[in-house]
């Protein structure tokens, strides 16, 4: 994650060379430097900073403070973290309104319109629930600091509102909702449901009993961890198994961290044809359900041991786990994932090594949207999913890469569903 930061001071003459060498010690880049102002034996700069680690920028700072003989009056900006003060979201509506008149003309009379309209039966056409959407994150009671869990989660409630908004043109709405279990958290969110055109919910893992979510609500759902991320990791599974040109049948594929994702993952492997299909987790409940769905629930050792394609979902093996690795594996890691040295993994053999990003995932979120809706669909069921995934999995590059956010893909995607 690469910020940029605004730094201005007073450097001695002849001394800019040094400040250069503290940004990069503690790996700054320096995009931009502007001369300011000279006087006498000092000069003013405006510097620009690109960074990804804030304590290292903090050095950097103390370290130029220290040297004040040399660096003077010196201030940094963060500019993207002021710029997140408040959130990422900002609500706003159709029309500008500068002057009484703009509210009286545009937002009053227009309030007014639309009331008419509903009385006429327009509501489908002019209220604006049938253009909006829920982003819902789940904040399970039980789990240890939830209360911080609720900002996380409302953060990325905030970031894939904006996407569905942006790529969708749909209104997109953050919330949480905490739960003490999932039948709670479904109670909860029907009693708002009326609001919205589709839900789409995120952060409930490892619960086996997700999906009956599906059967609670009038309206479409998706659920992150058992829709758009099963659909993430078939499609490079398909897309690996069709170019290598390796039989379903006789692929092994692995798991290592079960979750939500894992079980409805390992339902949908084994009806495509995936036989053999090992995990292994230190929670003795994710092993059971991850056997519900005919998983073979095992040691780390004997997955790494034992299968043609592993996927590691979480921080879950440590470095002797390296020497399990096999010769011609492929290994797909996931997000924040820091004990996987790829290094170590090439001198172990191992064949390719697909690494996620967030974003990945998320890039499915605004067709799907589109496509569940214009499709009049309640849910995602197994085959619509498996079908889906096979058709993204023609379209991923043979560098397992899917087209930017910014190509055709949503509509790809809304286009797909309206098929299956």
């Amino acid at each position: 994650m690469k910020l940029i930061a605004i730094v201005t001071l007073k450097v001695k003459q002849g001394h800019l060379p040094d400040l250069i060498n503290f940004t990069v010690k503690y790996d700054c880049t320096c995009n931009l430097i502007v001369l300011a102002k000279t006087e006498k034996k000092w000069e003013s700069y405006t510097l620009e900073l690109s960074y990804t680690n804030i304590s290292k920028l903090n050095q950097f700072f103390e370290e130029t403070i220290k040297k004040d003989d040399f660096f003077r009056e010196i201030e940094i900006t963060r500019t993207l973290e002021e710029d997140l003060k408040g959130g990422q979201l900002v609500i706003s509506g159709k029309h500008t309104i500068d002057t009484i008149n703009d509210l009286k003309s545009k937002i009053i009379s227009g309030n007014k319109i639309i009331h008419e309209k509903i009385d006429n039966n327009e509501e489908r056409t002019y209220s604006g629930i049938y253009n909006t959407t829920a982003i819902i994150g789940g904040i399970n009671l039980n789990d240890n600091d939830y209360r911080k869990k609720i900002h996380h989660n409302y953060a990325d409630s905030e970031r894939d509102s904006i996407i569905v908004n942006r790529f969708s043109g749909l209104n997109s709405i953050p919330l949480t909702v905490q739960f003490n279990s999932t039948d709670d958290f479904g109670k909860s969110v029907k009693s708002i449901e009326q609001n919205f055109r589709c839900l789409r919910f995120h952060g409930i893992n490892n619960d086996y009993s997700i999906s009956n979510l599906y059967e609670i609500f009038d309206i479409p759902v998706i659920v992150k961890e058992n829709d758009e991320l099963p659909v993430f990791f078939l499609t490079i599974i398909l897309k690996l198994t069709r170019t290598l040109k390796m039989k379903k049948d006789q692929t092994s594929i692995g798991i290592v961290g079960l979750n939500t994702c894992s079980f409805r993952l390992t339902r949908l492997l084994y009806k495509c044809g995936y036989m053999k299909i090992l995990g292994t987790d230190d929670n003795d409940n994710s092993m059971m359900n991850f056997e519900k769905e005919k998983g073979l629930a095992t040691t780390a050792e004997n997955v790494l041991l034992n299968t043609d394609i592993v996927i590691i979902m979480r921080d879950y093996l440590n470095e002797e786990n390296y020497k399990y690795f096999s010769t011609g594996q492929i290994v797909i890691q996931c997000n924040d994932i820091s004990i996987l040295s790829d290094e170590e993994l090439r001198k172990r053999g191992v064949r390719e090594i697909i690494k996620t990003d967030e974003s990945d995932s998320t890039l499915f979120l605004p067709g799907l949207i589109c496509g569940i809706i214009q499709s009049n669909f309640s849910h995602f069921d197994d085959t619509k999913l498996i079908k889906l995934s096979d058709a993204l999995s023609k379209i991923l590059t043979d560098s397992y890469e899917f087209p930017d956010f910014f190509s055709n893909i949503h509509d790809r995607i809304s286009n797909f569903i309206s098929k299956l």
